[in-house]
């Protein structure tokens, strides 16, 4: 049973992957953000310096700020990048999850002892977001992007 333990030890609780389109993005955020599906009834939220000091973005993610950003553009309308519109490659998505183990938990309690949980994971996730920061997410810059600065 050892190998079932280290599995559930180094589950993956986080999970990247390239969004595609611009135009295929915003339609996941209209069918699905919009929609208030349960995982998503709080709103999402801005995150990192560029979002909240280069762009001055309002805390809660709305939709016509996120399509413009998606689409390479400034929320006011400026292109930021080359080839910007629908068809901007939208970038990466980040998702964090919790063990199966969480999860149960959480389903099985109320009131403060689920909030705990559900701010653990919200403290957990912001750490992490500071982390890739400051650490991985790079911005190309340049002639055919050939610099890249943090």
């Amino acid at each position: 049973m050892q190998g079932d333990a280290d599995t559930a030890h180094n589950a993956r609780m986080m999970s990247i992957s390239s969004r595609g389109s611009a135009g295929a993005a915003a339609a996941y955020f209209q069918s699905h953000l919009r929609a208030g599906e349960y995982y998503t009834s709080s709103p999402g939220a801005w995150h990192g310096s560029a979002a909240t000091e280069a762009l001055r973005l309002p805390q809660a993610v709305v939709e016509q700020d996120f399509v413009a950003i998606i689409e390479g553009m400034s929320p006011d309308g400026r292109a930021m990048v080359q080839g910007c519109g629908p068809r901007h490659r939208a970038g990466w998505d980040a998702t964090f999850s919790v063990p199966k183990s969480v999860s149960v938990l959480w389903s099985q309690l109320r009131g403060s002892q689920r909030l705990a949980i559900e701010q653990a994971q919200s403290r957990a996730v912001h750490a992490a977001l500071q982390l890739l920061e400051r650490q991985a997410i790079r911005v190309r810059i340049g002639k055919g992007g050939s610099a890249q600065v943090p």
